[in-house]
């Protein structure tokens, strides 16, 4: 990864990083403007990697399906909808590292690597509403595949991050 980016190919798991792949939310799960706006911009729910953090002392194995009652921060990375990532070795992911010393009550922070906008020749790429799309697939993957209940996924994310912890 370079500075303030991801990687040429930050689609792809990152050998030595805690991830592992999340599965496109269903289609069905996007309404109402949102779903306009995919229509207009041609865009659909994708598979994109996820990336954990460890309380310091835990090795949870990427994927681990939530124990009863157990708490997760869901961090959204910041970077103006262009830059940074969800990769722990981002200085982002910083902000999860810090929040778990100072919340007893989680041991894991999980970031959804998504999509990043820009504009090539005149040509858009990933325009809204694909982060908060794949924002979307993240919190579905945590609620009804890893069975976290709504209300032990924390939302937290900073600048642009803070905005899609917002708009979902």
């Amino acid at each position: 990864m370079g500075a303030g980016g991801p990687s040429a190919d930050c689609y792809a798991l990152v050998a030595d990083a805690k991830g592992n792949w999340v599965e496109p939310v269903p289609e069905n799960f996007i309404v109402g403007g949102i779903c306009s706006m995919a229509v207009a911009a041609g865009l659909h729910p994708v598979r994109l990697p996820g990336y954990w953090l460890d309380r310091d002392g835990s090795d949870i194995p990427a994927g681990t399906p939530a124990a009863s009652g157990e708490k997760v921060i869901y961090h959204l990375h910041g970077g103006g909808y262009v830059a940074h990532s969800a990769n722990p070795s981002d200085p982002t992911a910083n902000i999860g590292r810090g929040l778990m010393k100072h919340c007893a009550a989680v041991r894991r922070v999980f970031s959804i690597e998504y999509r990043l906008s820009s504009v090539t020749e005149g040509r858009y790429c990933n325009p809204f509403p694909a982060a908060l799309i794949d924002a979307l697939t993240g919190y579905h993957y945590l609620v009804n595949t890893l069975g976290f209940r709504a209300e032990d996924v924390i939302l937290e994310g900073d600048s642009a991050g803070g905005h899609l912890a917002l708009a979902l």
